[in-house]
């Protein structure tokens, strides 16, 4: 639960797998309202760290609370920022995202 736009602190934690390229690679996170329209949205380059097979990563992130009360669905995704249109991978349940819960906005 947030007040209305509240900064929201987020933490990540990534893992490299083996000798992959990450540098053209951006991680969103979003806010999406009932409708499923975006309300507050992030968007950050992956750690340079995490090109690093095996090692885990932590990365934190700020979010703006949008100014309306209500809840909200906090996403994330992945996306190569170097290819145009910017395609989001694929998670292993076939989505371009994942989602990582519901924000409360409330005064």
């Amino acid at each position: 639960k947030v007040s209305p736009e509240a900064t929201i602190d987020l933490g990540l934690a990534w893992e490299g797998q083996q000798a992959a390229n990450y540098g053209s690679l951006k991680v969103t996170l979003q806010l999406l309202d009932a409708n499923g329209l975006l309300v507050s949205q992030i968007d950050e380059a992956l750690p340079s760290e995490i090109d690093l097979p095996g090692v885990s990563v932590g990365q934190n992130l700020q979010l703006k609370a949008p100014a309306s009360a209500g809840t909200y669905r906090l996403i994330a995704a992945v996306y190569d920022a170097s290819v145009p249109g910017l395609p989001r991978l694929w998670t292993s349940k076939t989505q371009d995202f994942l989602e990582l819960g519901e924000i409360t906005v409330s005064q």
